[in-house]
């Protein structure tokens, strides 16, 4: 993948077994970069072009994370989704008999059980989506450490999203060297793209690759 950005004279490729490190020495201009980026993925409006031989809808393929201790796998999003997909599976080959008869079963045990009452009531039956909101469904983080967790949040998004372009700021102030090996492992045996934003340059590793932008603004890569 190519990610282009016009105040760049440069565009960031994407190699197998490479992750990009961009180093944006200029505190406003760097704030200005990630918050259109941010912007972007949120509203589709924006200036970067992301590509594969062909233009990508830049706020389906990609994601940013601007504050990693702040990965929530509980956010609204994520849960709609899920469920919207556990209705669907529901009704396959494989689930319709069970969930047809949960339903059923359901809906009896209801309208007997309102019989009982002193006051006349009526109800409506609940579409499976509704039911399953009653039973709180949300992902669950199996990781501890701040990289694990990372990790989860990444395989959700690529498994619920089928996003694989991850931007991720300050990556490195936060992740050792080994930290930052072991995750980067991960994503290429998964195939991601991970594009980590930074405000210094660090200690480079073999499997990085640097795009810097001094305070200047000049390129150097």
């Amino acid at each position: 993948m190519k990610l282009a950005y016009p105040q760049f004279d440069f565009c960031i490729e994407s190699e197998e077994n490479k992750a990009n490190v961009l180093v944006i020495e200029s505190p406003t201009f760097l704030r200005r970069v990630v918050s259109e980026i941010d912007s972007q993925i949120k509203t589709k409006v924006g200036s970067f072009v992301l590509s594969d031989d062909e233009i990508l809808p830049f706020e389906k393929k990609a994601v940013i994370i601007t504050d990693l201790f702040n990965l929530d796998l509980e956010q609204k999003k994520f849960t709609s989704k899920i469920i919207t997909d556990l209705s669907l599976r529901a009704y396959d080959d494989e689930n319709y008999t069970e969930t047809v008869t949960f339903l059923s079963n359901a809906e009896r045990y209801i309208s007997e059980f309102i019989l009982k009452s002193d006051i006349p009531l009526d109800y409506s039956v609940p579409s499976l989506e509704g039911i399953l909101k009653v039973f709180n469904i949300k992902a669950r983080a199996e990781g501890e450490s701040l990289p694990e967790k990372l990790i989860d949040y990444l395989s959700l998004m690529n498994r619920v999203f089928s996003v694989n372009y991850f931007i991720i700021y300050s990556l490195h102030s936060l992740f050792t060297k080994d930290e930052l090996k072991e995750f980067y492992r991960f994503a290429f045996l998964k195939k991601y793209d991970i594009l980590s934003i930074e405000h210094t340059v660090g200690d480079k590793l073999d499997c990085e690759k640097y795009y810097i932008v001094d305070s200047d603004l000049c390129s150097i890569i």
